[in-house]
């Protein structure tokens, strides 16, 4: 198993349902929520989210912002797209959607200390205002940004501000292996 900041700095998109995927990035989770899409709220959705979350991560955050206020694509184009599709390949177009999620959000891990302490704004925007404001990014560029490699970001700098939190590898290695030998 890949480290969580290995998979994040060179995991690589899919093709889904013919179109190529960018890497699923803050924008995606905040618009595929807002959306309320399947996919990103319960993990699994209907045909017709499927659809509509692979148009979304096959583009940036400019195009899709474009996109929501412009109209898309033309609805006649949308229903021929899905038309070329039958029952059998979605669902196996919908579990190659399904582990580029995974693939996207897996982040490192973090003790508790019980307390849980939400964020009041949502949490994309904590992440893209720290890449904005510690790491140069342009506001496209942090909310193009790959949710995993965000949220390296900003565990790293969680950590250079003195957050103990972050489990480090060698931890999650000695917790894994833990976990293995109580499971046998």
């Amino acid at each position: 198993m890949a480290s969580p900041f290995f998979q994040a700095a060179y995991c690589q998109p899919p093709t889904v349902l013919g179109r190529r995927l960018q890497p699923f990035s803050l924008s995606h989770v905040y618009l595929l929520q807002g959306l309320e899409n399947g996919f990103a709220v319960r993990g699994d959705g209907r045909r017709s989210e499927l659809f509509a979350a692979v148009l979304i991560c096959s583009r940036g955050h400019a195009e899709n912002a474009r996109a929501l206020f412009g109209g898309g694509l033309p609805f006649w184009r949308l229903f021929w797209w899905s038309c070329r599709w039958s029952r059998k390949r979605i669902r196996h177009e919908a579990d190659k959607f399904r582990q580029y999620l995974s693939d996207y959000c897996e982040t490192p891990e973090h003790w508790s200390d019980g307390e849980d302490r939400p964020y009041l704004a949502p949490w994309q925007f904590h992440f893209v205002h720290t890449l904005c404001s510690e790491y140069g990014c342009t506001l496209d560029e942090a909310w193009d940004m790959p949710v995993s490699l965000a949220r390296c970001y900003q565990d790293v700098f969680d950590e250079f501000r003195g957050d103990k939190s972050l489990v480090s590898e060698d931890e999650a290695g000695k917790i894994r292996f833990l976990n293995e030998e109580t499971a046998q």
